[in-house]
C-alpha cells in the first residue's frame, strides 16, 4: 500500500488577530490546547496513527516550532517543518512541489480529526479517477449530532455540505489546480475576475442550487482542468474545525466525553 505524504497548515494569515489565539492566550491558534494539549500535536498524532499516512509535514514559524512544549513531541513523531508563507495556496504549492503527489492537506485547528476518518477518505480517494480529492460532511450528519452548531453551509440540489479541511493532491497534476487557488487569493478582492475564471454560468447555477454535489465539482473541474471529485465523510466530528472560541470549547467537551467512555 503506498502511503501518503501528510501536510498540516499552522501559520497565520498575515496581520490578522485569531480570536481563539486570543482567548487562549497562546501566539497562534494551533497551539490552544484541547484536553491539555496543543491543537496541532493532536492532529500529527492522529496522522501518525492513521496506516495509510507517511511522512509528516508541518508549516509552522520556525520560532514556535523551536519553543520547548513542541520540540521534543515534533522530533519524536518525526515530523519536518517548513516556514509558512504569506497565503495559504502559495505554502501548500511550495510544499507540494519538494515532496510531490500524493499528498494530504489539512489545518491544525483539527483536533477530532480522528485516524478512521482519515482512513476512510483516502480508501475513497484511492477508488476514484481523481487529482484532487475534497472531503464533506452533509449537513444531516453534523446536525444529528449538533443540533446547534454553526457551520458554513455549500447548497446543492441534493443537500448542503460543509467542509472538512481535508485534501488530497492526488497527481502531479494538482499543481494546476494550486496555481488557480493562488491566483484566486490574489485576486480576491475583483469579483469580476472570480467570474471571469470560473464562468457566470457556474456560478448563478451554483447560487440557485441548481446543481447536484457531484454536477458542480464536474463543472469545477472542466473550469479548473483537473478532475476535481467531493468525497461526502460519514463523521460529523470532522466537520469541526476551531474557528471560534465556542468551537474550542465544543471540541474540549467531545474530548471529554470521549475519554470518559475510553475509561469505563
Amino acid at each position: 500500500m503506498r502511503r501518503v505524504r501528510a501536510l498540516v497548515l499552522a501559520g497565520v494569515r498575515g496581520g490578522e488577530q485569531d480570536p481563539v489565539a486570543a482567548a487562549a492566550g497562546v501566539p497562534v491558534k494551533a497551539l490552544a490546547r484541547v484536553a491539555g494539549r496543543p491543537m496541532l500535536l493532536r492532529v500529527l498524532a492522529n496522522l501518525r496513527a492513521c496506516p495509510e499516512v507517511g511522512e509528516l509535514h508541518l508549516a509552522l514559524d520556525p520560532g514556535l516550532a523551536g519553543r520547548p512544549e513542541l520540540k521534543a513531541e515534533l522530533t519524536a513523531l518525526g515530523v519536518r517543518c517548513h516556514p509558512p508563507g504569506t497565503a495559504i495556496a502559495a505554502t501548500v504549492a511550495r510544499v507540494f512541489g519538494e515532496v510531490g503527489a500524493p499528498m494530504l492537506v489539512t489545518t491544525a485547528d483539527h483536533p477530532l480529526l480522528s485516524p478512521e476518518a482519515v482512513g476512510h477518505f483516502l480508501a475513497r480517494a484511492r477508488g476514484m479517477e481523481a487529482d484532487v480529492a475534497v472531503a464533506l460532511v452533509a449537513e444531516q450528519e453534523v446536525q444529528r449530532r449538533w443540533p446547534a452548531t454553526r457551520r458554513t453551509w455549500l447548497r446543492f440540489r441534493d443537500g448542503r455540505y460543509t467542509g472538512a479541511n481535508l485534501f488530497l493532491l492526488n497527481t502531479p497534476a494538482a499543481a494546476q489546480a494550486l496555481a488557480a487557488w493562488r491566483q484566486g487569493e490574489r485576486e480576491r478582492k475583483r469579483p469580476l475576475w472570480l467570474v471571469a475564471r470560473l464562468g457566470f454560468g457556474l456560478l448563478v447555477g451554483y447560487a440557485l442550487g441548481r446543481w447536484s454535489l457531484a454536477e458542480a465539482f464536474s463543472r469545477l473541474s472542466r473550469r479548473v482542468g483537473v478532475r476535481i471529485r467531493p468525497i461526502p465523510l460519514p463523521f460529523p466530528e470532522a466537520a469541526v474545525d476551531v474557528d471560534r472560541p465556542q468551537d474550542l470549547e465544543l471540541a474540549e467537551r467531545l474530548l471529554a466525553a470521549e475519554s470518559g467512555e475510553a475509561a469505563r
